[in-house]
């Protein structure tokens, strides 16, 4: 059996304020319930202890669970024990009415001593009651200590009070937690409906007016966004520590790599610091303008970058110390900093700003780590400013979408991603889509691969200067082609369409797991960007559908408004028509097959349309009517480089012209295709773009069917 570890609630505020530490001292005398002796890990009982001591020593106020429990009236504590009793009748036994057994369990709780039901409470236990001949008797019992009950992850404690999320393991250890945080006087701000989950130890209280929560594995964003809802954070600024590359079952939580010991300094876990590190941590800051509504105020700050800009010295614990003892530190308030490992109190003693103390905890470094999962600390609010610098926030304009253009372009400013979570192959798009193959691996390898994938070419394209506005699929979304966002949208300036003003427009897309990756929260954002919206999805539900996945079927050049599409079960040209009357669009259809014959199911794996340079393979145009017209029209505005059938399945038809934030153009594409263009074709492109830009994607590409163009929507 488990024993029961120290037991907190979170950090509150800075470390000048008074601190409480509520912990739970499992003792063996837990006995005393029945006759059978109840056998913790003694190791465990004996660190709380040392714990316990050192707070006293340092005058820590310290309440145990038991005193907690018992600021609640007897009769609410019975009725409570009562409801986490479980019981079941025997096989052989006789029918037991719910009177019955609810009746028993009342009579067994008022028959304890004080000092028995607080150890029930810390325990999980259940009956199996045996009815006969009228008689009920107990025929056995089952009694485990509860440990780390501060680990329950399905309460997050902010500013305001307490949010709960869906419970994980131990029911009975999820009460117990709340019933004590209850008793101390947390209001209850609301729980998130499913199947929206977040965890406690995602949240980390900077000050009164700043609040730290992380998403990733055990935390999405979804739940983030309905905290930021409903102001259950009740700060003005909450950073969204972001973990989209990673999620790692050792650096699970925001608090395993950020804990905050000053005002003035914080220790990160040097592993996820860095700009080109593929499991960086990326930040997202909003800013509360209204009741209920955040605005998002900085964009895809690298951690290491925003947390110096809020004026933080960091203290980097190293990969191999980290693994081995986690950060190492806890934070009693007032100053008072626990740890265990003497390497990192050295870390911490170089740091010029923290003027603390450090107080060392003697319990070997990789059981306090243990510890530390569930050692949190309470403290009240103060009524003075903390030093963390909060920078003022343009309101003005969308921080996501570039300055409006002075003049028609074709390369966008900013590009739109999303990270695939719960990326797999899609049976759905594999009927039509011959790019996608089978790997044999299972689904979580392929996720953790892409995502790694994903994260080198958004390094790549960020260290280029381009601005990327990030967003992540979850699995519960049940959208494996997710990373594909250019499919379901387009942006348009007010100088490509002066009469309407700036647009964002909606396409029907084939297949239902492909619609539902148009997230309300990220089709709301779009909308407020622009000045209006146009939707063509009403084609998917048409007595006879018909589809036309945007810039993955229409090929556009935004300067000489002309759509080049290769006719597919994904372009039909009744809706590629219909789009173009409306856009102001004059139309260049084709159609275009594999080496098999199939029909190609999108025109951007074969086709990409620059400023000066176009790409298409005009050996998969069969019919030379529509071939002669295709290299007619583009010629008359562009150089044509003809791809090979090969480079086609190498994804060189699937690049994108982009800008960066010097106005530099360059082309995207993934290492894959760079290594199938030829030297000559290379020189070329770079006689029209200032560079390439590439990265490793054979996972996304084997797998999705779809490559680096795939994966940029343009936000014009």
């Amino acid at each position: 059996m488990q024993s029961a570890r120290g037991v907190v609630a979170p950090n509150w505020s800075s470390d000048n304020d008074a601190a409480t530490c509520v912990v739970h001292f499992l003792s063996r005398d837990a006995e005393l319930l029945f006759e059978n002796a109840i056998n913790p890990q003694t190791q465990v009982c004996a660190d709380l202890v040392v714990l316990g001591n050192t707070l006293a020593k340092h005058n820590i106020d310290t309440l145990s669970l038991a005193e907690v429990i018992l600021k609640r009236p007897t009769a609410e504590v019975e009725e409570f024990l009562v409801s986490q009793i479980e019981s079941e009748p025997t096989a052989a036994s006789e029918p037991l009415s719910l009177n019955e057994i609810t009746t028993f369990k009342k009579n067994f709780v008022k028959s304890l001593s004080s000092t028995q039901r607080l150890h029930a409470v810390a325990n999980s236990f259940s009956f199996k009651l045996h009815k006969k001949e009228g008689l009920l008797s107990v025929e056995s019992y089952e009694i485990s200590p509860l440990s780390g009950l501060a680990q329950d992850s399905s309460q997050l404690l902010t500013v305001k009070g307490i949010v709960y999320s869906r419970p994980e393991g131990n029911r009975h250890r999820v009460r117990v937690w709340r019933h004590c945080l209850q008793t101390l006087g947390f209001p209850t701000l609301g729980s998130l409906p499913a199947p929206l989950q977040a965890c406690g130890r995602d949240v980390v209280l900077v000050n009164d007016q700043l609040t730290f929560i992380g998403s990733g594995r055990l935390t999405d964003e979804g739940a983030i966004r309905h905290m930021l809802e409903k102001e259950f954070f009740g700060t003005e600024r909450v950073a969204v520590i972001r973990d989209l590359f990673e999620r790692s079952e050792h650096r699970a939580t925001l608090s395993s790599v950020v804990r905050i010991i000053s005002d003035k300094c914080v220790v990160v876990a040097e592993a996820v610091l860095g700009s080109s590190n593929p499991i960086r941590r990326i930040v997202d800051e909003y800013y509360r303008v209204d009741v209920g509504h955040y605005e998002l105020s900085q964009l895809g700050v690298e951690l290491n970058d925003y947390l110096t800009n809020l004026g933080f010295q960091i203290i980097k614990i190293p990969k191999t110390l980290e693994e081995e003892v986690g950060l190492g530190v806890s934070n009693a308030g007032m100053g008072r900093i626990l740890t265990a490992d003497n390497r990192v109190a050295d870390l911490i003693k170089t740091c010029s700003a923290f003027q603390g103390t450090l107080i060392p905890i003697a319990i070997q470094p990789a059981q306090f780590k243990a510890l530390q999962t569930s050692f949190l600390t309470l403290r009240k609010t103060t009524e003075k400013s903390c030093s963390v610098t909060l920078s003022k926030v343009d309101r003005s304009w969308p921080v996501w979408r570039p300055p409006e253009q002075k003049e028609r372009k074709q390369t966008a400013g900013t590009v739109l991603m999303v990270a695939p979570v719960g990326f797999q192959l899609n049976e759905e798009t594999a009927v039509d889509n011959q790019f996608m193959k089978r790997t044999g691996n299972a689904p979580s390898e392929l996720e953790a691969q892409a995502l790694l994938e994903f994260s080198g070419y958004h390094a790549k394209l960020r260290a280029a200067g381009v601005r990327v506005w990030l967003h992540s699929a979850e699995r519960y979304h049940g959208t494996p082609d997710a990373v594909f966002p250019n499919n379901w949208f387009s942006t348009h300036t007010t100088m490509e369409s002066p009469d309407d003003g700036s647009m964002v427009v909606f396409y029907p897309m084939r297949t239902p797991s492909r619609r539902q990756e148009r997230r309300q929260h990220i089709v709301q954002s779009l909308v407020r960007g622009y000045d209006q919206q146009v939707s063509f999805t009403h084609y998917e539900t048409a007595d006879r559908p018909r589809f036309l996945e945007s810039t993955g079927t229409i090929i556009m050049d935004h300067i000489h408004k002309i759509a080049y599409a290769t006719v597919s079960q994904r372009c039909s040209g009744k809706v590629m028509r219909a789009w173009a009357e409306r856009m102001g669009y004059q139309v260049c259809l084709f159609h275009s097959t594999d080496v098999h014959g199939r029909p190609i199911y999108h025109t951007n794996v074969m086709m990409s349309v620059g400023t000066t340079l176009a790409m298409v393979c005009l050996d998969s145009i069969s019919n030379m009517e529509e071939r002669d017209h295709l290299v007619k029209t583009l010629s008359a505005t562009h150089t044509i480089m003809n791809l090979t059938r090969e480079q086609v399945n190498n994804f060189c038809g699937n690049v994108l012209e982009i800008s960066n934030v010097e106005g530099k153009r360059l082309l995207a594409m993934s290492t894959r295709a760079y290594n199938a263009f030829t030297a000559e074709q290379k020189d070329l492109i770079l006689q029209h773009l200032d560079d390439i830009v590439h990265a490793n994607l054979d996972i996304i590409e084997t797998v999705g069917g779809g490559g680096a163009r795939c994966m940029l929507g343009e936000v014009f």
